[in-house]
């Protein structure tokens, strides 16, 4: 595989499933009562700040590799470094 054909497959999953996965996440947390939302909070992206990085969180679990997938773990570890 070439680093074109690599970035290319990473822009179809980001196209495809990445937003979509993002947004009902969020809405899920949103909608899970976790948190309290009230209409006198001051800062209007501190909230929904914490929502998008916990869907990250949970995001990224759905991309990690297999536990089998030893080579693939090593390149996880290694690039979180960059």
């Amino acid at each position: 595989m070439t680093k074109k054909q690599c970035m290319k497959n990473i822009k179809e999953m980001i196209n495809q499933d990445v937003k979509k996965y993002l947004v009902e996440e969020c809405n899920r947390l949103l909608m899970s009562g976790g948190i309290s939302i009230s209409e006198e909070l001051k800062d209007h992206y501190g909230k929904a700040k914490a929502i998008l990085h916990v869907a990250c969180i949970n995001l990224s679990e759905q991309y990690r590799p297999l536990a089998s997938q030893k080579d693939l773990l090593s390149d996880v570890k290694n690039l979180q470094y960059f």
